[in-house]
């Protein structure tokens, strides 16, 4: 016996919707508004799902795809979770995430995750103070390449990471006890090198390096307008 359709399901393919609609409704719940092209989504528009979180942004296909925001719906209040770049319903390119404790990664990603360079907060308050911070390289969600950490508590390295931890040639300010230690690591622990005094100033003139990311100006542009569209 041959496998059936749903009757909606067969409405939908022969209706054929190009252009704009006000708003189109399924049985499962999603609402989509926006620009249709050979009866997909396709152009911009905003999708909410059955569990109440949407999407607004760029569309191909059907699939997120462009630049675009999640928007999660935690007690009938939306809070954005990511505002960047697309390809095929997966965060790829440019883009920020924010979780629900209120930390935030900015930087690059490919296929919903961190990948290239990027900066990260760990704790600390929704605005950043009092946060761990993270900038350098990242492979596969994990911190690997190079990068630098700055704690809260003022302590720094600068080094090499491995699978989310210091690992080969780095360098740690204590800042406390005004030391640092110079040698190699291996899965977060020091292996081999030397302690020395350092100056009391010298903690506090290690920068973050420049991180130069794709478009950064157009991500805050966007960010701004797409938050004063949705409390409006």
């Amino acid at each position: 016996m041959g496998q059936t359709t749903q009757l909606w399901k067969t409405w939908d393919e022969k209706a054929d919707k190009s252009g704009e609609k006000a708003m189109v409704y399924w049985v499962g719940g999603q609402q989509y508004k926006g620009e249709w092209a050979n009866n997909k989504k396709n152009g911009k528009g905003t999708l909410k799902y059955p569990n109440g979180d949407k999407y607004e942004g760029e569309w191909l296909d059907n699939k997120r795809h462009g630049f675009g925001t999640y928007w999660v719906c935690e007690s009938g209040k939306y809070r954005v979770q990511y505002n960047g770049t697309w390809v095929n319903n997966k965060q790829e390119g440019f883009g920020v995430f924010f979780n629900a404790a209120g930390e935030r990664y900015e930087g690059e990603w490919k296929a919903n995750k961190r990948h290239g360079k990027g900066r990260q907060t760990f704790g600390g308050r929704p605005d950043g103070m009092g946060a761990d911070v993270y900038e350098g390289d990242w492979a596969n969600d994990l911190r690997a390449g190079e990068g630098t950490m700055q704690y809260a508590n003022g302590d720094v390295y600068m080094g090499g990471w491995l699978d989310d931890q210091k690992n080969g040639e780095g360098t740690y300010f204590y800042e406390v006890k005004q030391r640092r230690y110079d040698g190699v690591w291996e899965a977060g622990t020091p292996k081999c090198g030397t302690y020395t005094s350092v100056d009391p100033d010298a903690i506090q003139e290690v920068q973050l390096p420049t991180l130069e990311l794709m478009n950064p100006e157009q991500v805050a542009a966007r960010s701004q307008e797409l938050a004063l569209r949705a409390a409006s």
